[in-house]
């Protein structure tokens, strides 16, 4: 008969309805890439997780925060990569080429609210 894992030794996994609700809303506000698959749009939900909690945030302010920095930075993708299809008119891309500067700059001004909420709650 196999052996049972020790359940014991590892933590119990707990619903966080707070955390649920956050990570369904950063999946829906990414952007779908032209030409990408249900598969490919499921890889960057991970990577858009695993980016938001490589931050640590440590409470729902500052996961709030880093949702922020994680919508931007994949807002400014989304602009780049719309930039960089061959079909685009110079109207078009001069519209993506100014999406990514907004995006980028509000990524970075996200982050440094971010940085700043982390740094006052530990102090």
């Amino acid at each position: 008969m196999p052996r049972q894992p020790n359940n014991r030794d590892q933590p119990i996994p707990r619903d966080d309805p707070f955390l649920e609700a956050l990570f369904a809303a950063i999946c829906r506000t990414l952007f779908v890439l032209p030409g990408e698959t249900f598969i490919d749009q499921a890889q960057r939900w991970v990577d858009a997780l695993n980016f938001t909690a490589s931050l640590r945030p440590r409470d729902e302010r500052e996961w709030l925060r880093a949702a922020d920095v994680t919508v931007e930075q994949f807002a400014a993708i989304h602009s780049l990569v719309m930039r960089k299809r061959r079909s685009l008119t110079a109207g078009q891309r001069a519209r993506h080429d100014q999406a990514f500067l907004d995006h980028a700059k509000a990524m970075q001004d996200a982050r440094m609210r971010y940085d700043r909420l982390r740094n006052s709650q530990s102090s």
